[in-house]
């Protein structure tokens, strides 16, 4: 077999024989609130920046061989630091964005703003 059943996806199957995974995506009648619908976007951003980083870690590992094993070994630690800043600045915007909509959310339920 040469690559994915059509049946196993035309059926909603989880995953294809080759290549990445398979991604189920929401019913265009599937509602998402604000907060599952930013949770969402917060899970995307961070395999973004996952990817991002793993693809760079393993291109030092590929050119190690040129630069030299410590010159490969200080450019992954300055990765590492890089990428730990990067990911505590998403994150610390992630929870002031999910923090803002928790009070407008709370603000609605009391009355005190209304979307008319």
């Amino acid at each position: 077999m040469a690559g994915p059943s059509t049946d196993s996806l035309a059926t909603g199957g989880a995953r294809p024989q080759y290549g990445q995974q398979f991604k189920q995506l929401p019913s265009a009648t599937q509602q998402l609130t604000p907060e599952a619908s930013l949770q969402q976007e917060i899970q995307t951003g961070r395999k973004q920046i996952d990817d991002k980083y793993r693809l760079m870690w393993n291109e030092i590992g590929r050119s190690a061989q040129f630069v030299g094993r410590q010159k490969a070994a200080n450019m992954r630690q300055q990765l590492i630091a890089k990428g730990k800043q990067e990911m505590l600045q998403f994150n610390q915007q992630a929870q002031q964005q999910l923090a803002q909509l928790q009070r407008t959310t709370m603000m609605g339920e009391q009355g005190l703003i209304s979307s008319e």
